[in-house]
């Protein structure tokens, strides 16, 4: 998929000051989720990313018409995961801050997201960001079968696109690649923050 030329965070600004609501969903960063550490560092999260993610984070409280959803892994059978990584969490106000709990890829898949986002907010437009660029961020944005293989492997579910919603990312906001996703006029990758 191209790059678009800019920045996610002057094209977010714009979008502010037309009056357009946005979202910024951050998916599947739970505390000590999957990232190598140092010794002297709590943190699951690479500092590089964790900094990028910080920084759009921040601004959710500076825009008039954005809020946050963090959507967290919450799979049947017993097993919890932990919460989103609580240095992004505090990053933004209670009153701006949304949880939506998942049991599957797709953050849409069986959720409150697209309630949430739309009916009760009026949010067009997302600024998404999170863990497995691959599996659950891939999945939220373009949607996809509910299972890679078995018997729900040809159920296919929504993503952020079948429900209309502009898309903005970077690869500095996503842990893993996001270089086989698929080209969509919805969906627009910035070179940089």
């Amino acid at each position: 998929m191209p790059k678009k030329q800019g920045s996610l965070i002057g094209q977010w600004r714009a979008l502010d000051a037309a009056g357009v609501r946005t979202a910024v969903i951050v998916i599947d960063e739970p505390e000590g989720f999957g990232f190598a550490k140092a010794k002297e560092d709590p943190s699951p999260l690479s500092l590089p990313l964790l900094s990028n993610q910080g920084a759009i984070l921040q601004l959710v409280d500076q825009f008039q018409s954005a809020i946050a959803c963090f959507v967290e892994l919450n799979p049947g059978g017993g097993t919890k995961w932990t919460p989103t990584d609580r240095r992004l969490r505090r990053l933004v106000s209670q009153t701006k801050s949304h949880t939506v709990p998942k049991q599957h890829f797709s953050a849409f898949d069986d959720t409150t997201l697209y309630n949430l986002l739309w009916e009760q907010h009026g949010v067009s437009h997302l600024v998404v960001m999170g863990h497995f660029g691959g599996q659950c961020v891939k999945q939220s944005i373009f949607g996809g079968a509910r299972r890679p293989s078995g018997h729900e492997s040809t159920i296919i579910r929504p993503g952020a696109i079948d429900y209309d919603f502009e898309v903005y990312t970077t690869q500095r906001l996503i842990n893993g690649s996001i270089s086989d996703w698929p080209e969509h006029h919805k969906v627009s990758i910035f070179d940089h923050i």
